[in-house]
This record gives structure tokens, C-alpha cells and sequence, in this order.
């Protein structure tokens, strides 16, 4: 008795956690219509670990996609400004302490938010379904825009955070204002192994190399600082090129046929170049007050990077399961170390009193939709 509930157990376990006979045969795996050239018959009928096979009839194992993604980059780092309104607006002169009602203005200030933006991603593969590996290259492309500024009136008092000098307050009105731009490219190439784990659950483990070209622009203003009517600036050039490899896991759980959610994770370790290039400009060159600068400078340094990817999927066999259309509907997560490699004025007169930005990470999140063509 005891063997016979064993062996009924394990048939139980095995129906609900493996595969039945297909996808090759008469009809597909949900009943499709199938062309009779299969290339081999799957394996059956409760197989484990098996390799993941789209089930196309005639297949030239070849596939492409197209992602339209619509992402908010921040980065740390990038405040330009604290502002505040004294308690006592009669205080002559500049300035420092006590600073009362102060907000840190960042692109993220009051009801404001980091900016939006739209990217795209392409990419192709081949699928070796006789080895059970396919290679995939994608291109991850982002065009980052954000703007902000602040405008105090009356006694209201601006404190720059890349110009260093007194708080600064005039009769009229205080404007500061900073503009971020960024040029984000991946390049991506790897060696994948998609595999049922069990009847509802796949796994492709994959490795290979990212290519990572992101070129920043940043620009801060505040009007009338030094020497009186003139403008101080700071212009920026933060620019990364570098290479390194890539590791991760793409996974799939079915809940119905053809249709599920997915959750894929990776990493890199990415060796390369900052190009970085910055400009002071505190007054006018003869003004023995004005703090003008130029930093043209090169940073080597290894840089991680993270992915996590999630969401639903859904797709479609059509021409008697010669195509399939997938679709795909999910958040993304992207985090960069170090990415900003800026550097800050410490003492108006001493010039070795200046450092990196500290937390100087990107990051990146947002929703993606993607559509794929198997045949």
C-alpha cells in the first residue's frame, strides 16, 4: 500500500511539474494546426530540464524585436542651489548663518520631479535549437533632457553649491537655473542556454559583453553673483566610453498558453575611460574676486552596473505555426555606479580645496513594450 501511494504521488508530481507529449506532432502545443516538418519530436512524455523550443514548424531559427522604452533618469549629486528666506529680512549685508526654510534645489524640488523621456532598444538573435544555445545583440538607446531653475523674490537669499562664495541676495530678485542632458548607449552580445526547468517554469542563464558609451552634459547659471552684473556659470562635459562582460538569468513563468509574467536580472563589471570637462566662470578676468577655471581631466575606473527586468508576456503562432508574434509588457530598473564624476570648489582661494561629487550614481526606471517576430 505504502509503494502504491508512492508511485501514485510521484505521477501526480509529475503530471503538474513537467510537460505532456508535444510540441511536435498533429497539432501544437495549445492545438495550433502544425505543419508536418517538425525537425524532431520533443521530448516526452514527462520530461525535465528539456530545452526550450518554440514549436515553429519549418523553423529558420532566427528571430528580431523592437522595444519603445519611456524612462526618468536621475543621478546623484547634480543640487545646484540651497534657497531660504532669512527670519530677519533687515540683516545687512551677505548672508551665511542661520539658514531658515532652506530647500536644496535639484531637479526633484517642491512639486517638480526628474523629467521623463522615450528610448528605444532593437536587437536580433539566432536560435541553435539542435545545441540548445542562441546568441542575441541589442542596442539600448536614451536621449536624457531635464531642466530647472529658481526664482526668489524680495529678501529671498541663493546659495550656489558649485560656485563657492557668500549667499547672495539683491533688492530685486535672485534666479538660478540648471540644465542636464544625457546620450545613453549599451551594446549588448551573448551566449544564452533556455531550458524547461519544469512544465511552467523557464530559465536561459547567459553570458557575454556590454559595450557602454554615456556622454552627460551640465550646465548651471546664477545671475549676477560676481562683479555685479555679471553671470556666474559652470559648464560641464562628463563623458564615459567603456567595456566588460555581462552575466545573468532570463526567466519565464507560464500561467497560460503562450502567456505569462517574466523577471530577468543581470550585471557588469565594466572597465573604462571619463572624459571629463568643466568650466568656471565667477566675474569678469580682471576682477580679482571672479573664480574662473578650466578642468580637462581623465578618470580610468571599473564600474558595475545592474538590470531587473519585469513584467508580462503574451504571443501568438500564426501561417500554421510557421511565425510567432511575442509581446511583452513590463518595469525597468537600471543602476550605474559613479557615474558622475564632477567636481566640486571647496575654498575661493585655495585651488587644491576641490573633490568628486559624492553618491554620483544613475539610474534609470521605466516601462517598456516590446514586440518579437520568430520564423
Amino acid at each position: 500500500m505504502k509503494k502504491l501511494l508512492t508511485a501514485l504521488s510521484l505521477l501526480i508530481f509529475a503530471t503538474v511539474y513537467s510537460i505532456p507529449q508535444g510540441p511536435c506532432g498533429p497539432c501544437g502545443t495549445c492545438g495550433e494546426v502544425q505543419d508536418v516538418c517538425c525537425e524532431k519530436p520533443a521530448p516526452g512524455p514527462f520530461a525535465f530540464s528539456y530545452l526550450k523550443d518554440k514549436g515553429l514548424a519549418c523553423p529558420c531559427d532566427f528571430y528580431f524585436f523592437g522595444e519603445f522604452l519611456y524612462m526618468q533618469a536621475k543621478e546623484d549629486g547634480l543640487e545646484f542651489a540651497i534657497s531660504y528666506t532669512p527670519c530677519d529680512p533687515d540683516t545687512p549685508g551677505n548672508l551665511r548663518f542661520p539658514i531658515t526654510n532652506g530647500q536644496v534645489e535639484n531637479y526633484c524640488s517642491d512639486s517638480e520631479n526628474w523629467d521623463w523621456n522615450p528610448g528605444f532598444r532593437f536587437g536580433l538573435g539566432f536560435d541553435a535549437t539542435d545545441s540548445g544555445y542562441f546568441v542575441e545583440g541589442s542596442w539600448t538607446y536614451l536621449h536624457i533632457t531635464d531642466f530647472h531653475s529658481t526664482s526668489l523674490a524680495g529678501n529671498g537669499v541663493l546659495v550656489p553649491l558649485w560656485m563657492v562664495s557668500d549667499p547672495f541676495r539683491v533688492p530685486s530678485q535672485v534666479y538660478g537655473s540648471t540644465r542636464w542632458e544625457g546620450w545613453y548607449n549599451t551594446l549588448d552580445l551573448h551566449l544564452a542556454f533556455p531550458y524547461h526547468v519544469s512544465r511552467y517554469y523557464t530559465a536561459s542563464p547567459h553570458a557575454g559583453m556590454r559595450v557602454a558609451i554615456i556622454d552627460q552634459y551640465h550646465e548651471v547659471h546664477y545671475n549676477s553673483y560676481w562683479n555685479g552684473s555679471n553671470d556666474a556659470t559652470m559648464i560641464a562635459n562628463n563623458d564615459f566610453c567603456g567595456i566588460g562582460a555581462r552575466v545573468g538569468v532570463d526567466q519565464e513563468f507560464m500561467l497560460a498558453c503562450n502567456a505569462g509574467f517574466y523577471a530577468n536580472f543581470s550585471a557588469s563589471m565594466i572597465y573604462g575611460k571619463f572624459n571629463v570637462d568643466q568650466t568656471f566662470r565667477g566675474g569678469s578676468n580682471d576682477d580679482a574676486s571672479a573664480m574662473n577655471s578650466d578642468l580637462d581631466f581623465e578618470v580610468c575606473d571599473n564600474i558595475t552596473n545592474f538590470d531587473i527586468q519585469l513584467g508580462l508576456f503574451w504571443g501568438l503562432y500564426f501561417c500554421d505555426m510557421k511565425y510567432h508574434l511575442g509581446m511583452k509588457f513590463g518595469y525597468e530598473f537600471h543602476y550605474w555606479h559613479d557615474q558622475n564624476q564632477l567636481r566640486r570648489w571647496t575654498d575661493p582661494t585655495v585651488p587644491t580645496f576641490n573633490d568628486a561629487v559624492s553618491r554620483g550614481d544613475l539610474t534609470l526606471n521605466g516601462i517598456s513594450f516590446r514586440l518579437q517576430f520568430d520564423f
